[in-house]
């Protein structure tokens, strides 16, 4: 099975304008991003968890919300053409991603280079082709974090040279909440040499 993201992902894109504003409003925009995971995974028709588990799962958990880990970025396009899977699946369901850019930012004085990737089945489509693709690591990944990282979609402009980042609105892999879907492999470039303390929490 393959490990496309689910659609809960474009209520954290609409609402990053939130970012940067009062705390409270910021919250509830990231209740509101919590909330839609909760009731994607508690649906039957959309449901990532095996069949088996799903009648004794309740809800997911999540850090404390963090608005420090909502950041502006310096994002700097590539011009890349070479297209990859991110796992060793087989699978031709799991989506192929160019390198899209590169994305410097700091939090608590810890620089951060990462690269932003685009899933080359998006870019011809009006309402996706500015999303990209953002999977990370950090150190808490095996304990309080699901073990093989997390992942991010950040919305990108033309004519703008930095990206909203918030890991807050992180979440699983699909492989997180069932082992017969594709696992990714996070590149190197983008393992975090520290703790990200917010956003989704391990299955």
């Amino acid at each position: 099975m393959n490990m496309q993201r689910p659609i809960y992902f474009l209520i954290g894109i609409l609402s990053l304008n939130l970012c940067f504003g009062q705390a409270s409003d910021y919250e509830r925009s990231i209740i509101a991003f919590q909330d839609s995971m909760n009731n994607y995974e508690k649906n039957p028709e959309t449901t990532q968890i095996l069949e088996e588990e799903f009648a004794d799962f309740h809800r997911l958990e999540f850090f404390d919300i963090d608005q420090k880990y909502c950041v502006k970025a310096n994002f700097q396009k590539l011009d890349s053409t070479r297209t990859f899977k991110l796992t060793y699946s087989n699978d031709p369901d799991v989506p192929v991603y160019t390198t899209f850019g590169v994305l410097d930012f700091d939090i608590d004085g810890f620089h951060f280079h990462l690269f932003v990737y685009q899933n080359s089945a998006w870019k011809d489509l009006p309402h996706y082709n500015h999303i990209l693709f953002l999977p990370f690591k950090d150190w808490t990944n095996g304990n309080e974090s699901y073990g093989g990282g997390r992942f991010l979609d950040i919305r990108f402009y033309d004519d703008e040279d930095f990206v909203i980042i918030d890991f807050n609105k992180s979440y699983n892999p699909p492989c997180a909440y069932n082992y017969y879907m594709a696992c990714p492999l996070i590149p190197d470039s983008n393992h975090l040499e520290c703790e990200i303390p917010v956003g989704i929490k391990t299955y």
